[in-house]
């Protein structure tokens, strides 16, 4: 008869016991719960250092969502990316104002040197918008539709804004009746400064601006030209002061923004940037002369006539 051998007591095999009350973890996303982690238990999950490793990772993630509510009380909002993407993609989509170019709810910075022709193209712009349409370019498109448009004109005068929009007769073009223009009215802030008021000029017309932004429901405006807000654009941490000051009026109003600048006195047929103004903005574009038509020409194009 055969006898089983049995290990000596001392050598006998120990069994490691199963572990089975480690919990599994996932991260759940919902309407209206958009950062929550929630921690389950699988009593079927194995154990191992892995497990251990994501329950401890995510303990802390749950612990920085937490902790992101309770920080988000200043001017930096902490989010997971996931969040902000999920937050996006159930926004609308934003429309084309005006082709490519702008978009709604964009910050667009239009920069060149003087005499390019920036302000005849930002009023055409804002024509286009006010009308629906872009009669001078088919190929553009106006998705947005019909809108009235505020065109905050710091340079122009009402005589020199009319003898710009006229024809070679003296006879007015008329622009979209949507097209609302802003002048300055020095006399009003001076009048102002007497009763007290100690705000800056330009603070001043920012206040007015978003006045009107906020009474009228307006969502397009135009600043033609922000260079004239500060006395040097290119050199003073003003610039951005105001960048930001028009940003926030952005974000706060769903306004969508078209901002002309002027670049330093250089070289015409080469572009700069702005790097004092641009940053905040979503998109920078540069009009500029082509070289080839002056040297064809012989001359600059005439920039007096409109469209």
């Amino acid at each position: 008869m055969e006898t089983s051998k049995q290990a000596p007591e001392g050598n006998a095999p120990q069994r490691v016991p199963h572990i089975s009350a480690l919990p599994s973890f996932s991260i759940t996303t919902g309407k209206g719960n958009l950062d929550r982690v929630s921690v389950t238990s699988d009593p079927q999950a194995p154990y191992s250092r892995e497990a251990a490793a994501e329950k401890e990772y995510a303990e802390r993630i749950s612990f920085i969502y937490d902790m992101s509510r309770e920080l988000n009380m200043g001017v930096a909002d902490l989010r997971p990316a996931n969040t902000w993407m999920i937050e996006a993609n159930i926004e609308p989509k934003a429309r084309r104002l005006y082709g490519d170019l702008w978009y709604e709810g964009e910050t667009c910075i239009l920069f060149a040197d003087t005499n390019v022709g920036k302000s005849i193209l930002a009023v055409q712009i804002a024509n286009a918008v006010a009308a629906g349409n872009e009669p001078f370019i088919p190929f553009i498109e106006c998705e947005a539709g019909r809108q009235p448009v505020i065109y905050a004109d710091l340079e122009l005068s009402k005589r020199q804004f009319l003898n710009r929009y006229s024809s070679p007769d003296g006879m007015p073009i008329f622009l979209d009746r949507g097209l609302m223009r802003v002048e300055l009215n020095y006399a009003d802030w001076e009048i102002l400064q007497t009763l007290g008021e100690k705000a800056s000029f330009e603070e001043q017309l920012l206040d007015d601006i978003e006045n009107m932004v906020k009474n009228t429901d307006i969502k397009v405006v135009v600043v033609d030209n922000i260079t004239f807000l500060t006395a040097c654009t290119e050199k003073s941490y003003d610039a951005m002061q105001l960048m930001k000051r028009l940003i926030s009026l952005k974000q706060r109003y769903g306004v969508s923004l078209l901002i002309l600048a002027h670049t330093p006195k250089r070289d015409k047929y080469i572009t700069y940037s702005g790097k004092t103004t641009s940053p905040p903005a979503d998109d920078v574009r540069c009009p500029v002369l082509s070289k080839k038509y002056v040297d064809t020409c012989g001359q600059c194009p005439d920039l007096s006539t409109p469209f």
